[in-house]
């Protein structure tokens, strides 16, 4: 699809409009991923606790990941809620994978984006990494198709494994 928008002028020479399709992609890819995540650890916390369907879209779906991977522990961390000790174990670890790694769709979703001299030394799109320049570490990172993949396999994965819970969870409330 083509933008009939005309780039703002920009002194830094970065507009969003000249971010090649592969790395906008990437990371509406990386951002959809997340989303059935997040989606899906909402479904465990709903049918875990008992919640009726309506009640729980109303309670959860504003909900971000913290406070979801939160409910999770809470729902994990007793037999009142499932009796079953392997499922429960396996709603801990896979809350604790997401808490692990939230931040790293927090970069993409709402990361500031510049432009910098690739290996190339062509320009390439990079993500400024404010809290490790406060620490002395590299100020950014060069945001590559290959990356943006690497990470939305990362959350395909977190999503397939809360979608089995689901599917665990769900036929022992039958």
């Amino acid at each position: 699809m083509t933008s009939k928008r005309k780039p703002p002028l920009r002194v830094s020479g970065f507009a969003a409009e000249n971010v090649p399709i592969e790395i906008k992609t990437g990371i509406g890819e990386l951002i959809t991923q997340w989303s059935y995540v997040a989606f899906q650890l909402g479904v465990i916390a709903r049918v875990g606790f008992g919640i009726d369907r309506d009640v729980g879209f109303a309670l959860l779906s504003m909900a971000d990941l913290q406070p979801l991977c939160g409910a999770l522990r809470t729902l994990a961390g007793s037999k009142k809620w499932i009796a079953d000790t392997s499922l429960r174990e396996q709603i801990k670890t896979l809350a604790s994978d997401v808490q692990d790694k939230k931040d790293r769709r927090n970069d993409f979703a709402h990361g500031v984006f510049g432009m910098a001299e690739g290996e190339d030394g062509q320009p390439t799109l990079v993500r400024f990494r404010f809290r490790d320049a406060a620490k002395g570490k590299p100020a950014f990172e060069h945001v590559t198709p290959d990356l943006l993949s690497s990470l939305a396999d990362e959350a395909y994965d977190f999503g397939r494994r809360a979608q089995d819970l689901t599917v665990q969870l769900k036929a022992l409330r039958r």
